[in-house]
């Protein structure tokens, strides 16, 4: 058993609010949180990603759409593809993101 708290997870290497609380080499789970107007620019990875809102409003850009979502809403993206998250709400939001590699 592995046991990892959102205080003790290591930060994830560029600049948001991340945390990495949990990581092998099938699958990674990154907390996001990200405030009024921060975005994860768009961009593709070499591996499949799972978005779950937890808390706020945002958009989800994926390849040339934008979608809105908000808090308990699954978001699946395909290895390759340009995606990216922006929160347009008036509050954080929160994410739960599954790397499957």
């Amino acid at each position: 058993m592995q046991l990892i708290t959102f205080d003790n997870a290591d930060r994830v290497p560029f600049d948001l609010d991340g945390r990495i609380v949990f990581s092998s080499e099938k699958l990674e789970l990154v907390h996001l949180s990200l405030n009024k107007g921060e975005e994860i620019e768009p961009h593709a990875n070499p591996f499949d990603v799972v978005f779950f809102f937890i808390e706020g409003e945002g958009e989800v850009l994926y390849e040339d759409q934008r979608t809105k979502v908000q808090a308990n809403t699954t978001v699946f993206i395909e290895k390759g593809k340009m995606r990216g998250v922006c929160n347009t709400g008036d509050t954080r939001l929160r994410i739960l993101v599954s790397k499957i590699f």
